[in-house]
């Protein structure tokens, strides 16, 4: 074969794998995210309209323009996006629903419909508002915090214009609902505080003893009452990091909301608290501080169910250990070496008895010492009162009534954990492996 058809023959080669996409391709050029991209919204930084059919004022920035939590007073998002995120990547969308005025003898079927679509909410509640409020429900708030809903205060009486009164008197109307939530709660914690009419002055942020917390969409819900319209500004006007007003008070934003969430999901929008929102956003809210909204990437995750694991300690207790990814996540370190925020405060309660802890029950501090055959609860919850997953296990000593009185704890297994519904009840089994050892195993039997 001569020169001239080798390469005749070369090039044919050449065009047919080039037809059929058999040659490697270089890799593209990594696309650099873009920084400080925040989603479009319609609703302002500032809260503009008022919420009670006798008409509010506005919860606009501060008299003298301070910025918001979180956010430069150009309106820069509080957290840019990593230049090392994958463009391609979904980003985490988050909203926050919130009401006020309640409870009320529409909360119930609110909270109905909430759980069976995995939804939590910030309740904004009065002391006693007409027929409703805190001292009558106290059912309801215990409900709430079972569920995982973040408690805050709406002030007692719901008084209005909230400026007119005295220091001594906003001290008054805040102190007494955070009595009913400390209740519920078990203790004390940071609840946010939304004032009457998102009345938000100097001297009322001087004074209110929490943050602050007001809204990007007002739903209206007040002064139209008509599901469609409340349902419209629902859709039309959120935007990732917002805060969605609404009241539990009325049926129709009852109505409203339960039909929205299923559509929002179904655009990529995750529910959660307005706590988790300023926590997840990187921001960590404080006394006089006054929150509007939380924009800019999402950079924590959620909450995660803390890790139990036993071991052999003394006489027949088990020795139990908790720890959790979030106790690495309380504060957010720059590159610089500085702390973007911190403050979260996440600790550990338990029970023994299958209850719900709650903060007025014992915190892990250390391996803690279990009796054989109680259920222990574990839950974390935050200096906000924002809980994470529970995690429930049945003690159990693999070596009682199996072997002498002296047992080597060396031979012992750590038994594992497993995150648990408050429906699905933990059964411990134990069975001998291959080894020799004994190895607890955890099923699920639904109650």
């Amino acid at each position: 074969m001569n020169i001239l058809q080798r390469v005749l023959v070369l090039f044919l080669a050449f065009s047919f794998l080039l037809t059929f996409g058999l040659l490697p391709r270089a890799a593209p050029l990594p696309v650099r995210a873009e920084e400080g991209e925040t989603a479009d919204g319609t609703g302002s930084e500032e809260a503009t309209t008022g919420e009670a059919e006798t008409g509010e004022a506005g919860a606009g920035e501060a008299e003298t323009g301070e910025a918001t939590t979180g956010e430069a007073e150009t309106g820069e998002a509080a957290a840019e996006t990593s230049e090392t995120e994958s463009p391609s990547a979904d980003p985490v969308k988050l909203i926050a629903l919130s009401f006020d005025d309640g409870p009320s003898t529409h909360t119930a079927g609110l909270l109905d419909g909430l759980k069976e679509l995995g939804v939590v909410a910030t309740f904004f509640m009065n002391g006693a508002n007409g027929a409703g409020g805190a001292s009558m429900y106290p059912e309801l708030l215990a409900r709430m915090v079972a569920e995982g809903h973040q408690l805050a205060n709406h002030t007692n009486s719901h008084h209005i214009p909230f400026d007119e009164l005295s220091e001594e008197e906003i001290s008054s109307e805040v102190s007494i609902v955070d009595e009913y939530l400390f209740a519920a709660m078990g203790g004390t914690y940071e609840p946010f505080v939304r004032t009457p009419g998102g009345a938000n002055s100097d001297r009322i942020a001087a004074t209110v003893p929490h943050p602050m917390a007001y809204w990007t969409v007002d739903t209206r819900d007040w002064e139209s009452r008509d599901t469609e319209q409340i349902y419209g500004h629902i859709m039309n006007d959120v935007s990732d990091g917002a805060i969605i007003l609404m009241h539990d008070s009325i049926p129709m934003s009852v109505e409203a909301v339960l039909r929205a969430i299923p559509d929002l999901r179904a655009q990529g929008y995750e529910f959660v608290t307005v706590a988790e929102l300023m926590r997840r956003k990187g921001n960590t809210p404080l006394v006089g501080d006054r929150v509007v909204r939380s924009e800019g990437a999402t950079v924590l995750p959620a909450y995660s169910a803390p890790t139990v694991t036993q071991e052999l300690g003394a006489g027949e207790d088990m020795l139990v250990t908790v720890t959790g990814p979030d106790t690495d996540l309380h504060g957010l370190v720059a590159e610089d070496g500085t702390v973007v925020f911190s403050g979260f405060d996440l600790k550990y309660y338990y029970t023994t008895d299958g209850s719900v802890p709650n903060l007025g029950l014992p915190v892990y501090t250390g391996p803690v010492g279990i009796p054989d055959g109680a259920v222990l609860t574990v839950m974390g919850i935050d200096r906000y009162g924002t809980r994470t997953p529970m995690t429930q296990i049945t003690i159990s000593n693999p070596y009682k009534g199996l072997f002498g009185a002296k047992v080597d704890p060396g031979s012992v297994h750590s038994a594992g954990s497993k995150e648990m519904s408050p429906r699905i009840a933990p059964e411990a089994i134990v069975h001998k492996n291959g080894h020799g050892g004994v190895v607890r195993h955890l099923e699920e039997t639904t109650q």
